[in-house]
């Protein structure tokens, strides 16, 4: 085995620091940082660049690892640029033996330490090759599963403004209802344990719960709302996130959550959901968000918005079409799954 020092450097100092403010949507260069993104911005600077790829990023407060082949900047405090001493080691290898390795999660804390006290495996190149191979398989095809869950989701999406036009846009005057009319606050007989969701649990624009956590009935928060399965939950904290959910059980959550009751207004959840998912809702309520710290959308500027109602047969239409791609999105998700399990074995089997 060869310590840290013997494989790797840390040659941060040589990368450029772009601050947030000056990150682009496009641009000929990626900004590369410590978060989930793959590259955080864009910018068209030349100045600095870093150049000597293929390189590791280490995300010193994260724990993520990221493999870049193409020119760079480095994001926000806590990215690290890790080259390869030498040549003896194949960089995708090196990567994937990172991944494998549970780096202690010891809270908002620099990690790098961690990293350093690892020991690699001396193994011929060559063999080195052959398992990356492998593993770039099962990357690749796991990287065009989760390609795919994009597109269906871009799909409802797309589905959506075919039937029902954009937001504030009535041509065939349907009526409205006011989103003040839909709140809804739930009394609910629970048993003993509850489901309590925040924000955190809630995936940007699908509203996918990433997480669930149940807790004792008497430890529930008094600032908690509660809402029952069917809800929608709307959130007037960062609206921007686009973090809209149906809920599946009853249950409770943040006081920033606005449950909303579709069914007695004559909505479905699914139209409903879908209605404050749509870009151009997104694009409305982002000019209403006010508070640099917590920002949020006054509830007199939710009140007082228009929810268009639409032909109940159409909304239908639309509910049976989202719960069959979502049924699809579930078969790909399991693939996803069962492809990481035999991922993660592979690596057991040649890491230890």
């Amino acid at each position: 085995m060869k310590i840290f020092l013997d494989v790797m450097y840390d040659d941060t100092k040589n990368a450029r620091k772009i601050k947030s403010c000056d990150y682009n949507h496009e641009g000929k260069y990626p900004i590369i940082d410590q978060s989930s993104k793959n590259v955080i911005g864009y910018t068209d600077e030349i100045d600095g660049l870093y150049k000597d790829v293929p390189v590791i990023i280490f995300g010193d407060h994260t724990r993520r690892f990221k493999f870049v082949e193409e020119p760079f900047f480095i994001g926000a405090d806590g990215t690290k640029v890790l080259k390869l001493l030498s040549s003896v080691y194949d960089y995708k290898f090196i990567y994937y033996y990172l991944l494998h390795k549970k780096i202690p999660d010891t809270g908002y804390n620099r990690h790098f330490k961690w990293v350093k006290e690892l020991e690699f495996p001396e193994i011929p190149y060559s063999i080195q090759s052959d398992i990356v191979k492998k593993f770039e398989v099962l990357n690749d095809l796991i990287s065009s599963k989760n390609k795919l869950l994009e597109l269906f989701d871009i799909l409802i999406k797309s589905r959506f403004v075919e039937m029902f036009g954009v937001f504030d846009i009535n041509p065939n005057n349907y009526n409205t209802i006011k989103f003040r009319d839909l709140i809804e606050q739930n009394n609910i007989n629970e048993e003993d344990l509850v489901w309590l969701l925040n924000l955190d649990m809630i995936k940007p624009n699908t509203g996918e719960i990433v997480e669930k956590v149940y807790i004792n009935r008497q430890n529930i928060p008094t600032s908690s709302i509660s809402f029952k399965k069917g809800t929608v939950l709307y959130s007037k904290l960062r609206p921007y996130l686009n973090k809209v959910v149906i809920a599946d059980e009853n249950g409770y959550g943040t006081s920033e959550l606005i449950p909303l009751n579709s069914y007695k207004n004559g909505l479905t959840a699914e139209y409903l959901a879908y209605y404050l998912r749509q870009d151009s809702f997104v694009e409305y309520i982002k000019d209403k968000v006010t508070g640099a710290k917590m920002p949020r959308v006054a509830m007199d500027i939710l009140r007082n918005i228009d929810i268009i109602q639409p032909n109940y047969i159409y909304q239908e239409q639309f509910s049976s079409f989202v719960n069959h791609v979502i049924k699809l999105k579930s078969d790909v998700q399991k693939s996803i799954d069962e492809t990481q399990l035999l991922m993660d074995s592979l690596m057991q089997e040649y890491f230890g």
